[in-house]
């Protein structure tokens, strides 16, 4: 009987190990950009958050820090992190700031578009203030994150400013801080380091 179940065990093990390694395959192939898929070590605060939400905690994560130090590429570390050590299996979607400039943008937003960011597991939303945003963007950035936040669905915020308000509105900057994780990344422009 031992046996038997030591071999159920492995057998089970191997199984997810198989399923994460295709979901990662395709979080890697069909998602991530390839300049974020460069290895590295996810940030420990982050890698902790990230431990929580899989333990089925909620809260948001704001990722800032200067141009260049790395906050993107954690963000989308994010999606593997959770893949390979949690065997997570849930739709996580990033959102860049000219993304939802372009959605929003015009004389009708797209609906499909906003409507997949609202019904994501997780939501990243990238560069949060690196585009000028106008009251119908940051009604459309209110209403994403008001939705996410009512169904206790965690939004990952990368921005290199220190207020979030003028970009996504007051409420839904306030719905941001609920019960969130605060990481600051320093270091070097890395791109420019590059040149």
């Amino acid at each position: 009987m031992h046996d038997y179940e030591h071999d159920r065990r492995a057998k089970l093990a191997d199984w997810e190990n198989t399923k994460a390694a295709n979901r990662l395959a395709l979080w890697e192939n069909t998602k991530q950009p390839k300049a974020f898929a460069k290895p590295g070590t996810l940030h420990p605060d982050i890698a902790a958050w990230c431990d929580r939400f899989a333990a089925g905690e909620t809260g948001n994560l704001i990722i800032a820090g200067g141009i260049g130090v790395g906050k993107t590429w954690n963000l989308w570390a994010i999606g593997r992190y959770l893949i390979t050590r949690h065997h997570w299996f849930g739709r996580m979607e990033v959102a860049t700031a000219y993304d939802f400039h372009v959605a929003t943008e015009g004389f009708k937003a797209d609906r499909d578009q906003l409507n997949v960011w609202s019904s994501a597991h997780l939501l990243g939303l990238d560069d949060v203030g690196a585009q000028t945003v106008n009251e119908r963007t940051k009604e459309h950035y209110a209403g994403v994150i008001n939705t996410l936040s009512e169904d206790e669905r965690p939004i990952i915020a990368t921005t290199n400013e220190e207020k979030l308000a003028p970009f996504v509105g007051d409420r839904a900057a306030s719905r941001l801080r609920e019960n969130a994780t605060f990481v600051t990344i320093t270091g070097y422009d890395r791109r420019k380091a590059r040149q």
